[in-house]
């Protein structure tokens, strides 16, 4: 009897705490490769996006109520599609259902941060920062940097959100903010991509050769010149293609 207790607990607690979660991220994945898959025609892709709901709903219904991480994979990948609206109401409910997830604090900063400006500008009073009532005419940017700071009350070291921060303020032109905030996570992390790349990045936007070229050093001497994106170091070629001298 106390064997055949054992086993139908045991049974119990991998099906609730092994299986369920396992079977909820494979349900997010499946749904989130429809999402993004690509050259695909308009009526499908309608009909992908209801397949891909249909699966959020089961892995809600059967696996794990309210999974934040589901709904952070589906705003992002709504959002790389450019199918903003349901990007934002994804993060929306996550908010609602937990406003001091890290996660949805970064991608909603990342949301505010690369959404376009005209299409901002167009529906602003329909994407109203989850954490107010009411529209606001505060920009995008600042929007972006409010959430990022919400994320960094709650963890100060987080690299996403200090990467974020330090992004927006590049895209503002306040570049000396910038760079405190690419430098705060080389001192978390003295060999972070994501800390050298956002400096690199940020010397060329400044167009201050003498830095590219010294951090440009510094990034082979610790081997992780091709940890970096594609895009960055294309961009770093052309940068010195430009110059003449």
């Amino acid at each position: 009897g106390v064997a055949a207790l054992v086993t139908c607990v045991i049974t119990v607690l991998l099906f609730q705490f092994v299986y369920k979660p396992a079977m909820a991220k494979k349900r997010i994945r499946e749904g989130v490769a429809l999402i993004r898959k690509p050259g695909v025609p308009p009526y499908q892709r309608s009909q992908d996006f209801q397949e891909a709901e249909r699966l959020f709903r089961i892995v809600d219904e059967d696996y794990a109520k309210d999974y934040i991480p589901g709904y952070n994979a589906y705003a992002r990948a709504y959002f790389d599609v450019k199918e903003y609206e349901y990007s934002y109401q994804k993060l929306k409910t996550a908010y609602e259902i937990k406003p001091g997830a890290v996660e949805t604090l970064n991608n909603l900063g990342y949301f505010y941060a690369r959404i376009p400006e005209d299409y901002y500008q167009a529906r602003y009073a329909s994407l109203v920062p989850p954490d107010k009532k009411e529209p606001t005419r505060d920009s995008r940017l600042d929007i972006a940097i409010r959430f990022y700071n919400h994320a960094l009350t709650r963890e100060p070291s987080n690299i996403t959100a200090l990467y974020g921060i330090g992004n927006t303020y590049m895209y503002q032109g306040r570049y000396f903010e910038a760079r405190q905030y690419f430098e705060n996570i080389l001192k978390h992390d003295r060999d972070s991509v994501v800390g050298h790349s956002g400096l690199l990045n940020l010397f060329i936007e400044r167009d201050s050769f003498q830095e590219v070229a010294t951090l440009h050093s510094r990034i082979k001497d610790r081997d992780i010149l091709e940890d970096l994106e594609p895009a960055l170091l294309a961009k770093l070629a052309w940068y010195y293609l430009s110059k003449k001298r």
